[in-house]
């Protein structure tokens, strides 16, 4: 015999609660996992743009760094930064009434900066990376010289900011990829439906 039991509020509640509690650490890992990327992504656009400026100017006297003019570089990497961020902040907030002309010039100024920027990336991981093998930071008469801090400071930046971009560049592939395959998918099923379409008209 089946019997059916009528569960009360104060029954049914340990149940829900116990429920909650398995899926709490998953979900916890998940939220700290969201929250640790999403600081990473506001640090890289917003802040490090403004802390290359700041570190560029405290060390912008060329002594600091003789091998490399380091100071430049930081400093024009983060005006290239500031400027992304106010052509990105500015078409959010102008791209329901900017007229068509306006808009078409915006993005092609956008462009050009998001260009020069990965210009600039490119360039100053060169100039960084080669000097590493020979860079010194005792000797400030040597021709390799580099302040400790000012060359640290470029070399991981650099390597975080490219870490970064490759990591926007796989997920950027992989929504491709499944975008692609959902296409062909669609594109096989009504060709599909189109030959059994035809199939029963003939017969």
């Amino acid at each position: 015999t089946t019997e059916i039991y009528t569960l009360s509020l104060h029954d049914a509640l340990p149940i829900y609660m116990n429920k909650v509690v398995k899926k709490l650490p998953g979900r916890l890992c998940t939220f700290m996992c969201t929250g640790l990327i999403g600081i990473a992504v506001v640090f890289f656009y917003a802040i490090l743009p403004i802390v290359y400026i700041i570190v560029g100017a405290i060390y912008w006297d060329a002594s600091n760094c003789r091998a490399q003019n380091l100071q430049a570089v930081l400093i024009a990497g983060g005006v290239l930064g500031l400027l992304c961020n106010i052509l990105a902040a500015s078409e959010r907030r102008t791209k329901k009434s900017v007229e068509k002309r306006t808009g078409f010039w915006f993005r092609i100024l956008s462009f050009v900066v998001a260009i020069a920027t990965f210009c600039w990336l490119i360039a100053a991981c060169i100039l960084v990376f080669r000097l590493h093998p020979k860079v010194e930071h005792e000797n400030k008469k040597s021709e390799n010289y580099c302040h400790e801090f000012l060359y640290d400071f470029s070399f991981w930046s650099l390597i975080f900011i490219s870490t970064l971009l490759v990591i926007h560049l796989v997920v950027l592939f992989s929504i491709a990829l499944c975008c692609a395959e959902k296409i062909i998918k669609i594109l096989v099923k009504r060709e599909a439906k189109a030959g059994v379409v035809n199939f029963i008209s003939n017969a």
